[in-house]
């Protein structure tokens, strides 16, 4: 009866131990369902500064201009200007390295000796070289002919006639003088290569 006991206890004691095996092993297969992945991460952006190269495609920003025209020799002597005379040059802005569109003025503030009654033209508009400006913009990557007509009218007024008359007296070597000056614009805004009299 002792020995059936004792049989029994350590029966007993070996189930118990048995489902605290099984209890432990499912706790660990449990707890691993329930295990996740975790990770740290970092992000770094990097950019590029936008170049800028808006450059007059024959010399620098700043330039002289050399007025010759066709004349009857038998009435003027070459390479000279006098009323009734004409001709023109062309100003080629260049946008095409640049990684920024530009916004452009041409001014010809900078003159000396011109006649009074001398006016330019671009795109059938005149102006007057000592106030009158040509503005516009370039896209990325683009560029734009400027062509200038310029004009010395043969007058039909008296006034007109004293002007260029006081001139001719006067007479001196001409100095044209473009001035180009060129702004990035705003990369927020579409930009189409244009040009127009101010």
């Amino acid at each position: 009866m002792k020995g059936n006991r004792i049989m029994g206890r350590k029966k007993s004691l070996y189930l118990v131990i048995a489902l605290l095996l099984v209890v432990g092993v499912s706790i660990r297969y449990v707890a691993g369902t329930y295990a996740k992945y975790t990770s740290t991460l970092s992000a770094s952006g990097t950019a590029t500064v936008a170049k800028w190269a808006f450059t007059e495609e024959n010399t620098s920003t700043a330039l002289t201009l050399n007025l010759t025209t066709t004349v009857d020799p038998t009435s003027l002597v070459s390479g000279k200007i006098a009323p009734g005379t004409e001709g023109n040059f062309a100003l080629r802005l260049s946008n095409t390295t640049s990684d920024v569109g530009v916004a452009f003025t041409i001014s010809f503030a900078s003159t000396t000796n011109v006649p009074t009654n001398l006016v330019l033209k671009y795109n059938n508009t005149s102006f007057n070289p000592s106030t009158g400006t040509i503005t516009g913009t370039i896209a990325k990557g683009g560029s734009i002919s400027i062509p200038i007509d310029w004009e010395w009218p043969y007058s039909t007024s008296a006034a007109n006639d004293d002007l260029d008359t006081t001139d001719g007296e006067n007479a001196a070597t001409m100095t044209l003088t473009a001035n180009i000056t060129g702004v990035q614009t705003n990369p927020t805004q579409a930009v189409t290569t244009t040009a127009s009299v101010n």
